[in-house]
């Protein structure tokens, strides 16, 4: 009985509410589907059935430096476009549209945008005692105009003008 509780517990808030996977064929159970039918029959699962109730993506060294690659391409962008200090960021603020740096495509521009908007997200949300203190202390605000900016607004701010500004043809 102790274990039917911990399955059905385990299944309602790790695996529960999840879409099936968009890569299974039409009519045939997903990896949760999979997942779930062999936790409801048995309380101990190998390494071998664990990997084959998931579909996983394959992810080995070539995908692992293309990330590396990627992620560095990213902060590469982050600090050309935005500098290093508060007043850097006033500086791409002040024009209408942001000293672009050369050598980035409008993809990575967007790349960096949803990245810092997903920070900026999360930093905002209630209770984000995760947070590491130099992130929750308080930076100061930029002011341009009439506007005011935290540092995250700020380069979420910069690239989406960016991102306008390259999208517009020319």
């Amino acid at each position: 009985m102790q274990d039917d509780l911990y399955i059905n517990n385990f299944n309602q808030y790790i695996l529960g509410g999840g879409k099936a996977n968009a890569r299974s064929a039409p009519g045939s159970a997903s990896g949760r589907d999979r997942y779930n039918q062999s936790w409801s029959k048995r309380t101990e699962m190998n390494e071998e059935d664990f990997d084959s109730s998931r579909d996983w993506l394959p992810f080995g060294t070539k995908e692992a430096m293309e990330a590396k690659a990627r992620l560095g391409r990213t902060a590469s962008l982050a600090a050309a476009l935005w500098g290093r200090a508060p007043e850097d960021l006033e500086r791409q603020l002040l024009p209408r549209c942001p000293e672009i740096p050369q050598g980035f495509d409008l993809a990575d521009f967007r790349i960096l945008h949803q990245s810092a908007q997903s920070l900026l997200a999360v930093l905002r949300a209630p209770g984000k005692t995760w947070a590491p203190s130099y992130f929750k202390r308080s930076a100061p605000a930029i002011l341009v105009g009439v506007q005011r900016f935290t540092v995250w607004e700020a380069r979420c701010e910069i690239a989406r003008r960016a991102i306008e500004y390259l999208e517009k043809p020319r």
